[in-house]
């Protein structure tokens, strides 16, 4: 679904400057821009504190439309700067993919290529797009494409710890370390008026289809519609095995280790505690409280 945006005036972007493997985002994205004669004010974060008072100028300074240009983290750290103000309607979001993964905008068919991704911020048209809202006893974050309790949060650790320039293929690489030292645990998932109980693997919470470098990891998912899809995974570690190429294509949530729940809130607690990811980003272990926040915002597509 589209409509028709409603704000004026520029883009405030946010860079991350060490996103992916080139090290040149800046100047990429002003190229970019430049080219198609969009006015935008692109500052570098330096650290995430910084990026969060980066948002807030661009809040102070009156403006609706954000630019993030890097990966999904980027995405997650700029939508939770913004949403910690109160919007009188949604304010405007745009990215310019120069992560490792830039997961969310591939459920809206925006290209890879910041090149070809930077036609997206022509014209008028935006969709809305939900946050999610979790919190732990590492705090409280939004994320808007996906996160994970369990598995997905340690490989998520492991390739945190491979360098930059393997791009999106440390998702690929950083499963099988992850995998051998991931633990079982028991968990309790409360998702609306669904619960499961048992011995699992991970849980999955998706607002959006995309993870890990272009998996269908939730190929119903929509990002609009006031709930998440999660999936529980349940079985031996040697399932992932087979699991993983059903997952690439999207063809695993008929299989009977795959409990998919629906839902606008959520809790997902563990024994023992597992570790927490979201949009790519390690937020620490335990239970993971959770609510959707119907159509926070308005994507640029």
């Amino acid at each position: 679904m589209t409509t028709e945006a409603s704000r004026e005036g520029g883009w405030w972007g946010i860079v991350n400057p060490g996103a992916g493997n080139r090290n040149d985002a800046l100047e990429r994205a002003k190229r970019a821009l430049a080219w198609r004669k969009i006015e935008a004010h692109l500052h570098l974060s330096r650290t995430q504190d910084h990026l969060r008072d980066l948002v807030s100028e661009g809040v102070g300074k009156g403006y609706g439309q954000f630019l993030a240009v890097g990966g999904d983290g980027t995405i997650n750290l700029v939508v939770t700067s913004l949403l910690s103000t109160t919007w009188p309607s949604p304010p405007t979001l745009g990215v310019l993919p120069a992560g490792s993964g830039s997961d969310l905008i591939r459920t809206f068919g925006i290209s890879q290529n910041l090149d070809e991704a930077a036609n997206h911020l022509l014209g008028d048209r935006v969709a809305p797009l939900d946050a999610v809202l979790i919190r732990g006893e590492w705090g409280e974050r939004y994320f808007v494409n996906s996160a994970g309790s369990g598995l997905t949060a340690a490989v998520v650790e492991q390739v945190n710890r491979l360098p930059p320039r393997l791009g999106a293929f440390r998702y690929q690489i950083g499963i099988w370390p992850a995998l051998l030292r991931h633990p079982h645990a028991l968990v309790d998932v409360a998702c609306g008026a669904t619960r499961f109980e048992g011995k699992a693997l991970m849980v999955v919470i998706s607002n959006a289809r995309f993870l890990g470098g272009g998996m269908r990891m939730a190929p119903h998912a929509e990002p609009a519609d006031g709930e998440v899809d999660i999936q529980v995974f349940t079985g031996p570690k040697r399932l992932a095995l087979t699991l993983k190429p059903m997952v690439q294509r999207g063809r695993h949530l008929n299989h009977p280790n795959v409990t998919l729940m629906k839902g606008s809130e959520f809790t997902v607690a563990t024994d023992p505690a597992w570790p927490v990811e979201a949009d790519g980003e390690f937020l620490g272990r335990g239970m993971v409280q959770g609510s959707v926040k119907f159509r926070a915002l308005m994507l640029k597509v």
